[in-house]
């Protein structure tokens, strides 16, 4: 990320792809107003904001939003473009919409500054089923406006039925939400800092990356501190995400969280995030519907609960995680290292498991007809210095599981059986 100097020259070209490469040889790159006539392609043209009249470092009672949002329009009337703001601090008070094909292009996260001058605020609003939005090198702060008023809640960004949105290099700081995607797909998130998403007992606040349903996201290479619910919360039909090489570091509620209720969250990829200091819950949890999805080589360390948990419901008709795999994670340091409860056909492989109470613990209540877990494998893990048990099956509801080659030392006793017909090898 380079958030220290002004966006250069080349670094604004690779914004703007090929097309601006053209446009800048023949001279027309931030020079003076923007184009706004001709055939232009959309992304041969950059639109500065303040030639729209916006002023950096204005103040809380003045409102950028209407310059920002001229400069959308003047870009969209083109069939698209570069909305371009340089290094300072933008005040808005009410909303700005983004359509298809637009690029927001800022100086750098820590130098353009989108900040709220409004309590309970969205910023910026997609266009509903717009496509090719980029938003990058912006920094969006909010005012802290928790306790959602009428079902309005603070966010930097909402978009709904959108196709291929990308945000990289920004920060967002100090909001309920900072991001809620609905239905969109092919998104992408990346290189981004989420700071401060705090909570006053809304579903939705707290939350850094929102996604209710949709196809195909990539969320990479982030950093998540201080939310206190989730850093990434997948809804209902979110498929085929993946969620991989981020940071997440003392969020309050679980750093990634999968919840499948009316509708499955089914292929999706969690790997290779590094996870500490959770201050409440368990750092990576999948609820109810969760089907087929990969949880791999993920770093957790220091939580007060379970560093995976997958959690059903003996209710009928309200699902339970099957089919799910988490192989080669390293946990360390919290209370049990992989908890599933009223679980199905899961898969747990070479996992590495260390200073625990519990290393891998399989449950069920037994107080409904669907109150059970069945047919779970646990192949090849690697669990040492448990205060109890390596492994537990905790119930005669849970049936038919199958424990083989558990490696480990330390541990005060390696496998306590409580199920039905589990398998010992």
């Amino acid at each position: 990320m380079d958030t220290e100097k002004p966006i250069s020259r080349r670094k604004l070209l690779t914004a703007l792809g090929a097309a601006g490469l053209t446009y800048a040889t023949a001279g027309g790159l931030l020079e003076g107003t923007a184009r706004a006539s001709g055939t232009v392609s959309p992304s041969s043209s950059v639109y500065n904001v303040k030639d729209y009249g916006a002023a950096d470092g204005n103040r809380y009672h003045q409102n950028g939003a209407e310059a920002i949002q001229k400069a959308i329009y003047a870009a969209t009337t083109n069939g698209g473009g570069t909305v371009y703001l340089p290094a300072g601090n933008y005040y808005i008070n009410t909303i700005v919409m983004i359509n298809s094909n637009i690029r927001l292009v800022g100086d750098g996260q820590n130098l353009t500054k989108i900040i709220a001058g409004k309590t309970y605020l969205t910023m910026f609003r997609a266009i509903d089923n717009s496509e090719n939005i980029s938003i990058s090198d912006i920094g969006f702060e909010g005012l802290l406006s928790v306790g959602a008023v009428y079902d309005q809640i603070e966010r930097a960004l909402q978009a709904s039925k959108s196709s291929r949105l990308s945000i990289t290099n920004c920060s967002f700081k100090q909001f309920a939400n900072a991001l809620l995607l609905e239905n969109c797909n092919e998104a992408s998130i990346s290189d981004c800092t989420f700071t401060k998403m705090y909570t006053y007992e809304q579903a939705e606040e707290g939350i850094a990356l929102l996604c209710k349903g949709g196809f195909g996201t990539q969320i990479r290479s982030n950093r998540f501190e201080d939310t206190q619910q989730s850093g990434v919360h997948l809804i209902n039909d979110s498929n085929g995400f993946t969620v991989s090489d981020n940071m997440f570091y003392e969020c309050k509620g679980a750093a990634i969280r999968l919840i499948g209720k009316e509708k499955s969250c089914s292929g999706n990829t969690i790997c290779s995030n590094r996870i500490q200091s959770i201050r409440e819950g368990d750092a990576i949890r999948l609820e109810g519907l969760c089907s087929r999805n990969l949880v791999a080589d993920n770093f957790i360390e220091k939580g007060p609960a379970s560093g995976i948990t997958l959690s059903g419901s003996g209710s009928p008709g309200v699902g339970k995680p099957t089919g799910n795999r988490l192989e080669g994670n390293f946990v360390s340091d919290v209370k049990t290292g992989i908890y599933a409860v009223h679980t199905d056909t899961n898969t747990f492989s070479q996992n590495d498991i260390r200073t625990v109470e519990i290393g891998i613990a399989i449950d069920a209540d037994g107080k409904a007809a669907y109150s059970y877990s069945e047919n779970n494998r646990l192949l090849h893990n690697s669990i040492h210095s448990c205060k109890k048990q390596a492994v537990l099956i905790a119930s005669k509801s849970c049936r038919k599981q199958y424990v083989a080659h558990i490696e480990g030392s330390g541990n005060k006793s390696e496998v306590t059986d409580q199920g039905e017909n589990t398998i010992l090898l």
